[in-house]
């Protein structure tokens, strides 16, 4: 994955912290 999508996806869990936006966030922090 691209930096950018890497850093739209923060942004996004950011703006709603879902559980599911928080668990995306890890795995692709986690790959």
């Amino acid at each position: 994955m691209g930096k950018k999508e890497k850093m739209d996806a923060n942004s996004r869990s950011r703006v709603t912290p879902d559980k599911s936006s928080r668990k995306f966030s890890l795995y692709l922090m986690d790959s």
